[in-house]
Formats: C-alpha cells, sequence, structure tokens
C-alpha cells in the first residue's frame, strides 16, 4: 500500500499531481480526484492506482473531445475519427461517445437538422448534394431523412430558381436548346431531382429575340468554320453544320450563313 502524501494543482486547470509517500507518482482530473475521494492520508493498493490511472486517461480522452467540440458542432463519426487519431481504444472511445450523447453534446439527427437548415439558407445546393455532404460527416441514412425534412420543397424551388437564373446568365451565348439543357443539368448536378430541374428550368427560362440568337449563331458559326478551315468546299460546310446541330443551332439558318460564305 501507498499512502497519499500531497496533492497540488497544475497551472492547467482541473488538473493535480498525486504524490504517493513523497514521491510524485501521478496526474489526475478533477473529477477523478473527486470520484476515486484522493485525499492526504488515503492508502492506495497497486489495483487502485491503475484504476486511477485508467480513469484519468478516460478523463483527458473525455476533455479532448469537449475541446474539438468547442469549435463547432461534430457528429459521432468525426468525434470517432478524432479519438482514433489521439490512439484511443475503441473501448475508450465508444465510453467518451455514450456520455457525450448522454450529455446531448453528440446527436447526429439534431446535427443533420441544424447543417440542413443552414445550407438551404446560405447555399444553393440541393438536397441530394446535402444528403452526400452529411454521409460523408459519417450521418446515417435515418438521421440524414429526419434532416432533410428541414428543407421544405418550397424552400427548394427558391433555392432552384436563384440557381437557375444564374445558369441561364451564365449560359447566355448558347443556343436556346443547348441553354436550356446545360441548366437543367446544372441544377441536377448541384443535387436537385431531375422533375424539380426541369420544372424550374422551364419557369425560370428567359425570352431570347430571334435576333440575338441569330448573333449568339453566327458567333459560334464564325469559330466553327476556322476550326475546320483544312477542310475544302462540302466537307467544310458539314462539319460546321454537324458542330452548330450539336449546340443546338437552327440548321436553316446555318445552312443560310455558309451561302453567304460562299
Amino acid at each position: 500500500m501507498a499512502k497519499i502524501t500531497k496533492i497540488t494543482a497544475q497551472k492547467r486547470a482541473g488538473r493535480y499531481n498525486i504524490y504517493l509517500d513523497g514521491k510524485f507518482a501521478f496526474p489526475v482530473s478533477e473529477d477523478v480526484l473527486i470520484k476515486y475521494r484522493l485525499l492526504k492520508g488515503v492508502e492506495l493498493d497497486k489495483q487502485q492506482v491503475a484504476a486511477v490511472k485508467r480513469a484519468d486517461n478516460q478523463s483527458k480522452l473525455y476533455s479532448r473531445a469537449l475541446d474539438y467540440l468547442s469549435y463547432q458542432p461534430r457528429t459521432a463519426a468525426e468525434i470517432e475519427k478524432k479519438l482514433t487519431d489521439l490512439e484511443a481504444t475503441p473501448d475508450q472511445i465508444a465510453t467518451v461517445l455514450e456520455r457525450l450523447k448522454r450529455e446531448r453534446l453528440v446527436d447526429d439527427q439534431q446535427y443533420a437538422k441544424s447543417y440542413v437548415r443552414t445550407m438551404a439558407r446560405t447555399s444553393l445546393k440541393g438536397p441530394k448534394v446535402i444528403s452526400q455532404k452529411l454521409a460523408q460527416k459519417g450521418v446515417s441514412p435515418i438521421d440524414i431523412e429526419a434532416g432533410l425534412t428541414e428543407f421544405s420543397m418550397d424552400q427548394q424551388l427558391t433555392n432552384a430558381s436563384k440557381l437557375a437564373c444564374k445558369l441561364y446568365r451564365r449560359y447566355h451565348r448558347l443556343s436556346a436548346r443547348q441553354r436550356r439543357q446545360r441548366v437543367e443539368q446544372s441544377l441536377a448536378t448541384q443535387g436537385y431531382g431531375f422533375d424539380l430541374a426541369r420544372q424550374v428550368a422551364d419557369e425560370n427560362e428567359p425570352a431570347v429575340s430571334a435576333d440575338e440568337q441569330h448573333e449568339f449563331m453566327v458567333v459560334e458559326a464564325e469559330k466553327a468554320w476556322k476550326r475546320y478551315r483544312r477542310y475544302q468546299g462540302r466537307d467544310r460546310d458539314q462539319w460546321v453544320l454537324r458542330r452548330l446541330y450539336a449546340k443546338g443551332f437552327d440548321l436553316d439558318e446555318v445552312r443560310a450563313w455558309l451561302s453567304s460564305k460562299h
């Protein structure tokens, strides 16, 4: 048996040094000090000392988890990875997570709901992209589904419409058909369902005059004409026609333009 002969506070708040039989033995946190009633004059055997050290290691991991959480909310998977990086054992990690969940400091479903609300308010990402980001953070499908209830269909339509308007401005020099296709594809890529993407692309498609479309066609035709200058006569015309057809321009207009080049 060894007797506690001195207890001193460390500079770091909540940490103490324990001395046994006049010699420094080990440090402990305040909660371990209280839990094991470590007072001057108390005697400890080897098993008790080992138990106190294990409890202190567990307490330190819990403190590291709290510190990690102090910067921003975390998922259970993120906490697990952080503790794994600190070389904690699976049992130690499970104990820390159980305590954090019990104290409502880690709650993946609430995390998902808060994350979805923030993304819906501050970004134009659709629900599929948001789901993918939550999955990357280790959130379960059930909790992701619960989180997405915070992203109403009205809000999705509003956000998707804002994004569609930006995209139409970005692709304004394309043919009407290709511009519409690009907008629908981009909306889908950003996480919106295909049906909603089509609806929003249709509702927000700006009107473009025939003169504007003709100007866009001429610009693209000139580019294609230069691109295929190594071809002659009919071959060159066919390459230009194919390229502008793929871009969605009216073939009769393209043929009329080609006639003016001969």
